[in-house]
């Protein structure tokens, strides 16, 4: 269980540092006059939209670059199939 709880904060972190760098969200801290702060999160969806299409695409590029089958360089043999039965056999299962 600790394990799983590790995981979902590294990912958290993860997260929050790959959103802070690519500037997918700014925040702020404001004082107000009260003396109370006031902490605010703007999100930028658009770039968070664009980046995971751009991504999508590279990977997908990627992992379509890396996977191409290659024919053959040769043609391979024809089938033949098994040999013909000897003239005069008979099947076991028929009667």
């Amino acid at each position: 269980m600790r394990n799983l709880l590790s995981l979902v904060g590294l990912v958290v972190v993860l997260f929050l540092g790959v959103g802070w760098y690519c500037n997918w969200y700014t925040a702020k801290i404001l004082a107000g006059t009260d003396g109370r702060l006031n902490v605010s999160f703007d999100v930028d969806q658009k770039k968070v939209g664009m980046d995971v299409d751009t991504a999508t695409d590279k990977v997908g590029k990627f992992v379509s670059a890396h996977t191409k089958v290659e024919p053959p360089a040769v043609a391979p043999a024809e089938f033949v199939g098994p040999p013909a039965p000897p003239a005069g056999w008979k099947s076991p299962t028929a009667r």
